[in-house]
C-alpha cells in the first residue's frame, strides 16, 4: 500500500473535499497499522521468547532429575556391595577361624564336607596342619593379609585373601585362607590352614543399577580386579570414554573399594523423550508463527475493509457533490491510488464514432505515468493490435471483468510496453466495465493496477472490494438520477408544469442573490381566482383542470421576459415574479393578468372567472422572498375584502395594517406577561328595579409609562390568532375570579361578564383551562364573540352544557348580526342575549332595525334569556327601548368602561334617572308605535 508521503502525480484538477478527508484517515489508519503489526511481533516475540525458555529449562530440569536418579541409584548400589562384601569376609573368616581351633579328631572329612554344603557362599573349604617349622603355608603370590584376628593365648591367627577371580557364572571368587599356630607340651609348634572361595554376586546387591552402567571392584593400588555389568560381574575391561561420571567407596574391613562408574548421556528413554519435546518445541513455534501470520493478515484485512469502508463513504460524497460525470471519474482514480493504495488507475470512456476508448481520468504514483495514460491509443476494433486487444478494450466487448491471466494478453502488453516504455511494470491490471442502467453497453471503462504481492494474498478480496465500489458507483450514478427525476417532480407542479410553491421560493431567492438593490426593481404578485370553488362545483374537476393549464399558458404569454418567474402556489393561486421598469409598469401587468384570466374562462369554460392580486415590490417592501410573499398576502388578502377581480399594492393601508398586525403578534403575548392588559369595566343596569346587575370586563392595553391604547388598535388582529386569543381568555379567567372576590368582599351582587373568543371555546384545551383557572362559574357569564363560528359545530353544545353545569352562565355577544341569527338562540341554549349596538342607533330612522328590536324582545320572553341592548347613550333611546317593553341596558349613558378603582368609586352614581313613566307598547301595536314616532 502507498506510504502518507506519496501524492498524485501530474494531477490537474483540484482534489475534492472528500478525497482530502479519506488521505487524513489513511494516514490515520496506517499508523495504527504500523502500532498493531509492532504490537503483534512483539507478542509473537515474546511467546517465542517464552516458548523457548520454557521447554528448555524443561528438558534441563528432566536431565538434571534424570542424573540425579542415577547417582541415587548408583550410591545405594555402591554402599550395598560395599557392606555385604565386608559382613561376609569377616563373618567367613570366623568360621574358617572356628575350624583352625578344632581338635584334630574332630575335623574331620566329613566335618568338612557338611561345613562346605552348609554355606552357600563358600565352595572348595579344605584345611591341612602340619609341623610349624617348615617353610610358612602362607606364601602366596597375592598376598593381603587382614591380621584381624585375635589370639586366645593358645592360638595365633593370620588370614589373608588370593586375587578374586570370575568364574563363567558371572560370579566373583574371592580365596580365602586363615593360618593358625599353637604351641604343643613337647614345646613344638603345630600349625592348621584352613582355605575356602567365597562367592559373591548379584544377590548381594541391595539396588540395582541402571543398565547400561558399570560397577568396578578395586584394590588399593586401584587396579583394576573385576567389574560388575549389567548384572553380572566379568572380568575388567576398558571403560569407555563417555562414563566419566564416578562415585568411590572404600569396603570397611578391607583393602578395597567400590567404585560406581556410569555413562553422563540420558538414558534412551529420556532422549526419546527429549527429542519429542524437541520436535513438539519446533511445532508449537511453527504454530505460533502461523498464529503470528494470521494475525497479521487478519489486522491486514481489517484495515483494507476499513480503508475500502472509508473509500466507498468518500465516493458517496464525491458523487453528491460532483457537477457532472467527468468529475465523478477523476475522483474515482483520485480515490483509487489515494484512498485504496493502487500503483494506478484511469477510467477510459467509449467514443463510438472514433472507435477508441478515451481516457478522460488518470492518476498514478509513479510520476509522468498518469499523462502517458492518458494519452493510450486504446481501440475499440480488435484488429488494430495490440490496443484493440488489451484489457480496457476485451472488457467493452465482453462486458465483464477481465484479468491479464492468458499467453494472448501477456503478449499484448509485451507489444504495448514495446511502444509505451513507461507501462513497464504493469502486469496485475484489472478491467472493470462499468454498466448504465438504459445502456447496452458499458458507459466506461475503470482499470487498475496493484502489485503482484496484492494481488497474490488479497486478489479476491480486493476485487471483491473494487467491484462493491464500482457497483456503489453505478447505483450512485442511476440514484442521482432519480433523485433529479424526483427532485424536478417535486419542483414542478404536476397539472401545469410551472414550478411548486418551494421551487418559487428557490428561484425568487437565487434571482434576489443575483441583482443589485440600487439599479433593479422586481414585483411579486400572488394571484388567487375568486370564487373558485364554484367552478369547482358547477363544472367537473376535468374541466376545472383544464381551466387552471390555460390560465398557466396565458399568464406565460403575459411576461414580459424569458427570465420572469410564473409558478402555481396552491390550488388556484399562482405566484409572478417579474423585472418592472416602474410602479405603471405592476398597473399594466395585472391589468393583463385580469384580462387573462376571464378569457381563460370564456375559452374553457364558457363562463366568467375573475381573480385579485397583491403585489409587493423588491427592494422597497422586503429585501428576501418570504417578505416579499408575506406582504403580497397581506395585499392580496385586501383585495379580496374588497370585492375581488383587482390588485393591492403593498402600501398605504395595507402596509399599516400589516404592520399593526406584526406589532400585535408579536407584543400582546409579553405585555400578557408583563402585566401591561388591564380589564375596564362597563356596567349593565335593570331599568325597571333601577340597579347595576353586572359588569363587562373590557381589556385596555396601558403599556408602562405610556398611553392606553385602545381596543380597536389591537382587538381585531388579537381575535385573528387562536394562540392570543387564548391566552387573553386565560388572563381574562384569571382576573374575573381576582374581580369576583372583590366584589363579595364589599357586598356586591353583580354578575361579572368576560369574553372568550370562539377559537378559544372550540379549543380541546378550553375546558382544562377553566378547571386549571376558574373551576367555579357561579357570578361569571361567558360572553361569547363571533358567535358564527359556534353555531353548526357539534362540539360547541357540550362544551356550553359542561360550562352551565358549573355555574357560569353564557351569552350571546352582537345577536342579530351577521349568522347570530334565530338559528342561534334555537338551536343553542344562552342565558343573555345582547342586542347589537348597530341596530340601538339604527331602530329610530330603520323600520327594520326597529322590527328586529322588537322581535328580539319576544324571542327573549319566550326562550327566558335577558336581552341587554348595548350601545345605549341617550335619553331618548332609552325611552324607546323601554317602550319596546326592554329593561336592561348597556351603554355611554350608564357609563363608559372604567378603571376598576374608578367603578367601585362611583358605582351608586351610574343608574340613569327616568324621569316619567314609560308606557309600553304590545308587539300588536308596534307598527302604530312606528307611525306614531314619525307622525
Amino acid at each position: 500500500m502507498m506510504t502518507t508521503s506519496q501524492g498524485l502525480a501530474d494531477e490537474d484538477s483540484v482534489m475534492p473535499e472528500p478525497l482530502k478527508k479519506l488521505i487524513l484517515m489513511s494516514r490515520r489508519i496506517q499508523k495504527r497499522q504500523r502500532i498493531f503489526i509492532l504490537s503483534i511481533l512483539l507478542v509473537f516475540s515474546s511467546l517465542v521468547g517464552l516458548t523457548v525458555f520454557s521447554i528448555g529449562s524443561w528438558q534441563q530440569h528432566l536431565l538434571d532429575r534424570s542424573r540425579l536418579r542415577t547417582q541415587e541409584a548408583a550410591t545405594r548400589l555402591a554402599e550395598s556391595f560395599s557392606s555385604n562384601l565386608s559382613a561376609m569376609i569377616q563373618m567367613h573368616m570366623r568360621d574358617l577361624q572356628f575350624m583352625t581351633s578344632l581338635p584334630t579328631g574332630v575335623l574331620s572329612h566329613d566335618l568338612l564336607r557338611r561345613f562346605n554344603n552348609m554355606h552357600p557362599w563358600l565352595s572348595g573349604v579344605a584345611c591341612r596342619s602340619g609341623d610349624a617349622s617348615h617353610k610358612s603355608p602362607l606364601a602366596v603370590d597375592y598376598p593381603l593379609d587382614f591380621n584381624i584376628l585375635p589370639s586366645d593365648g593358645v592360638n595365633t591367627w593370620k588370614g589373608g585373601v588370593d586375587r578374586p577371580f570370575v568364574d563363567k557364572k558371572g560370579l566373583l571368587h574371592i580365596p580365602l585362607r586363615i593360618f593358625a599356630l599353637s604351641a604343643q607340651l613337647t614345646g613344638k609348634h603345630f600349625y592348621r590352614i584352613c582355605q575356602a572361595d567365597l562367592f559373591f554376586g548379584n544377590q548381594h546387591a541391595s539396588a540395582s543399577p541402571e543398565h547400561a552402567h558399570m560397577l568396578l571392584l578395586l584394590d588399593g593400588q586401584h587396579h583394576v580386579l573385576a567389574q560388575w555389568m549389567n548384572g553380572h560381574w566379568q572380568q575388567a575391561d576398558d571403560i569407555p570414554e563417555a562414563w566419566t561420571a564416578h562415585l568411590e567407596i572404600p569396603a570397611r574391613g578391607t583393602p578395597w573399594a567400590m567404585q560406581v562408574r556410569w555413562n553422563s548421556q540420558p538414558l534412551p528413554d529420556l532422549q526419546h523423550l527429549l527429542d519429542r519435546l524437541d520436535i513438539w518445541t519446533v511445532l508449537l513455534l511453527a504454530a505460533e508463527s502461523g498464529l503470528a501470520l494470521v494475525a497479521l493478515i487478519w489486522m491486514y484485512r481489517r484495515f483494507v475493509e476499513s480503508r475500502y469502508q472509508r473509500a466507498h463513504q468518500a465516493l458517496h460524497e464525491m458523487v453528491n457533490e460532483a457537477q457532472d460525470v467527468d468529475e465523478i471519474y477523476q475522483g474515482l482514480v483520485q480515490l483509487s491510488v489515494l484512498g485504496t493504495g493502487a500503483l494506478a488507475a484511469y477510467v477510459a470512456v467509449p467514443d463510438e464514432k472514433q472507435g477508441i476508448l478515451s481516457v478522460v481520468a488518470a492518476s498514478a504514483r509513479k510520476p509522468g505515468l498518469a499523462g502517458t495514460l492518458r494519452q493510450l491509443p486504446l481501440s475499440l476494433d480488435p484488429e488494430n493490435l495490440p490496443w484493440g486487444q488489451l484489457l480496457p478494450s476485451l472488457a467493452y466487448r465482453l462486458q465483464c471483468r477481465v484479468t491479464p491471466r492468458t499467453p494472448h494478453i501477456s503478449g499484448m502488453m509485451t507489444k504495448a510496453m514495446a511502444a509505451y516504455p513507461p507501462l513497464r511494470g504493469f502486469r496485475e491490471v484489472i478491467a472493470w466495465p462499468v454498466m448504465a442502467a438504459r445502456s447496452p453497453f458499458p458507459v466506461a471503462i475503470f482499470v487498475l493496477e496493484i502489485t503482484r504481492l496484492t494481488r497474490w494474498l488479497f486478489g479476491r478480496s480486493l476485487i471483491v472490494h473494487w467491484e462493491s465500489l464500482l457497483h456503489d458507483l453505478e447505483s450512485y450514478k442511476e440514484k442521482i438520477q432519480a433523485i433529479k427525476e424526483k427532485e424536478r417532480l417535486l419542483q414542478t407542479d404536476a397539472l401545469t408544469g410551472l414550478p411548486n410553491r418551494s421551487h418559487f421560493t428557490t428561484l425568487v431567492t437565487n434571482s434576489l442573490n443575483t441583482v443589485s438593490e440600487a439599479q433593479s426593481l422586481f414585483g411579486l404578485a400572488l394571484l388567487d381566482m375568486d370564487m373558485f370553488n364554484e367552478i369547482n362545483t358547477s363544472f367537473s374537476s376535468l374541466e376545472a383542470d383544464q381551466c387552471l393549464q390555460e390560465i398557466a399558458c396565458q399568464l406565460q404569454g403575459v411576461l414580459p421576459q424569458t427570465d420572469d418567474i410564473l409558478a402555481r402556489v396552491g390550488g388556484d393561486e399562482f405566484g409572478l415574479f417579474i423585472k418592472l421598469n416602474d410602479a405603471d409598469h405592476a398597473i399594466s401587468i395585472g391589468e393583463e393578468i385580469l384580462k387573462a384570466v376571464q378569457n381563460s374562462a370564456r375559452k374553457i369554460l364558457d363562463s366568467t372567472l375573475s381573480t385579485s392580486i397583491g403585489w409587493a415590490m423588491f427592494p422597497a417592501d422586503g429585501q428576501d422572498v418570504y417578505t416579499l410573499i408575506a406582504q403580497a398576502d397581506e395585499a392580496l388578502a385586501e383585495a379580496k375584502r374588497q370585492g375581488g377581480n383587482a390588485f393591492k399594492f403593498f402600501a398605504g393601508e395595507v402596509s399599516r395594517r400589516a404592520k399593526q398586525r406584526l406589532w400585535v403578534r408579536r407584543d400582546f403575548p409579553c405585555a400578557l406577561q408583563r402585566g401591561d392588559i388591564h380589564f375596564f369595566l362597563q356596567p349593565k343596569a335593570d331599568i325597571l328595579e333601577d340597579c347595576l346587575t353586572g359588569v363587562e370586563m373590557l381589556a385596555r392595553w396601558c403599556p408602562a409609562h405610556a398611553h392606553w391604547i385602545g381596543p380597536g388598535q389591537f382587538m381585531p388582529y388579537v381575535e385573528e390568532n387562536a394562540h392570543l386569543v387564548r391566552l387573553l381568555g386565560r388572563w381574562a379567567l384569571e382576573e374575573a375570579g381576582r374581580l369576583r372576590a372583590r366584589m363579595r368582599s364589599e357586598g356586591l351582587d353583580l354578575q361579572i361578564s368576560l369574553n372568550i373568543g370562539a377559537k378559544h371555546f372550540l379549543d380541546p384545551a378550553f375546558m382544562h383551562d377553566i378547571e386549571q383557572l376558574c373551576p367555579d362559574g357561579n357570578g361569571l357569564t361567558l360572553e361569547i364573540t363571533e358567535t358564527a363560528s359556534v353555531i353548526g359545530r357539534k362540539s360547541a353544545r357540550p362544551v356550553m352544557e359542561w360550562c352551565q353545569i358549573r355555574g357560569f352562565k353564557l351569552s350571546m355577544d352582537d345577536f342579530g348580526t351577521g349568522y347570530s341569527s334565530l338559528l342561534s338562540v334555537a338551536r343553542l341554549r344562552f342565558d343573555e342575549l345582547k342586542l347589537d349596538q348597530s341596530f340601538i342607533r339604527a331602530f329610530r330612522e330603520d323600520i327594520a332595525s326597529f322590527g328586529v328590536a322588537g322581535a328580539s324582545h319576544l324571542l327573549s320572553q319566550l326562550t327566558d334569556c335577558d336581552l341587554v341592548a348595548e350601545g345605549i347613550s341617550t335619553p331618548d333611546e332609552l325611552h324607546l327601548w323601554l317602550q319596546l317593553g326592554g329593561r336592561y341596558i348597556q351603554g355611554y349613558l350608564l357609563s363608559p368602561p372604567l378603571p376598576e378603582n374608578a367603578f367601585f368609586t362611583w358605582r351608586d352614581c351610574l343608574i340613569p334617572p327616568v324621569l316619567r313613566s314609560v308606557r309600553t307598547v304590545g308587539l300588536q301595536d308596534m307598527a302604530g308605535l312606528w307611525q306614531e314616532i314619525h307622525a
